[in-house]
């Protein structure tokens, strides 16, 4: 921990000791910044840290234009739905001309049915089925079944200029009163 508080360095003292020596071992506690640097330097070759703390490497700036560019996103479109059993609900939203976008599904439902129109017309429709189900004791001393999350490539290919609804049908997850679809659009 670097730049930390020095009343931290004084807690540090006493936690530790409740700690395993290995564990303690791996944490270093460094309140004086000059200090810090060096220990980091010790762990880390000095070309793997950010030229904003003294290393050889780029700067955030620098590592942040590099990940915009790799995505060449204009912006994201992100939408929660939450449904209750059997429910059904929708969104719209608008490609401007040049834009294209993917959209995926992230869900821990049992299954559901996403279908996209451009305008009136249907361009894609996906059935959403969930395959893998963990086992884990819900509070109650009880073990019950639960789906994993997972995510779902709904499109990848639709362009604008257009307007778009995304519909969304669950079917019931056992045990569950809501069901819930975050469905994430990268526009490019």
């Amino acid at each position: 921990v670097l730049n930390a508080p020095a009343f931290f360095s004084f807690s540090w003292a006493v936690i530790r000791k409740f700690l395993d020596p290995r564990t303690a071992a791996k944490i270093k506690i460094f309140s004086d910044e000059n200090k810090g640097k060096a220990g980091l330097f010790d762990l880390v070759d000095k070309d793997q840290i950010l030229s904003d703390f003294d290393g050889t490497g780029p700067s955030f700036d620098e590592v942040l234009r590099e990940e915009e560019q790799g995505l060449s996103m204009k912006r994201r479109i992100v939408e929660l739905l939450s449904m209750a059993p059997k429910g059904k609900k929708n969104f719209k939203f608008e490609l401007s001309g040049g834009e294209t976008a993917q959209f995926d599904a992230y869900t821990r439902s049992a299954g559901g049915h996403i279908t996209i129109f451009k305008g009136d017309e249907m361009v894609k429709e996906l059935e959403v089925k969930q395959e893998n189900k963990t086992t884990h004791e819900n509070g109650n001393g009880d073990d019950v079944s639960s789906p994993e999350p997972f995510r779902n490539k709904v499109v990848s290919d639709l362009k604008g200029p257009a307007s778009f609804k995304v519909v969304v049908e669950t079917k019931m997850s056992e045990g569950k009163e809501q069901d819930h679809f975050l469905l994430v659009g990268d526009v490019h």
